[in-house]
């Protein structure tokens, strides 16, 4: 399977086809890239390029990417704000008979 194919493949981010005119106009520099990513994440070539090519369609389009760190880290402040509050459990709550009961 080609790598292009399996971007085009990902039900959940397809590529805009702006994005081909841009990865054509600027071929050499996302080649450089891609391999750069890829040895410092001792990843194939065939692991970072559909990922790089949807980080860089993102950037290229405008658009806010799935995943925002700055609302993950207020969302994990948030959840954290009560952890003082949670009770410590015993260790007997982490038995196998304590969180299966009489189930066999």
């Amino acid at each position: 399977m080609s790598v292009e194919s399996s971007v085009e493949s990902n039900p959940i981010k397809q590529i805009p086809p702006s994005f081909h005119q841009f990865e054509e106009a600027h071929k050499e520099e996302i080649t450089a890239l891609s391999l750069i990513v890829a040895k410092i994440t001792s990843r194939s070539i065939e692991e970072v390029k559909p990922r790089l090519d949807i980080m860089l369609s993102e950037l290229v389009e405008g658009k806010t990417p799935l995943f925002d760190s700055q609302q993950w880290e207020a969302d994990m402040r948030l959840l954290a704000e009560g952890a003082d509050i949670i009770p410590v459990l015993s260790d007997e709550a982490f038995t196998r008979e304590s969180i299966y009961g009489n189930h066999d």
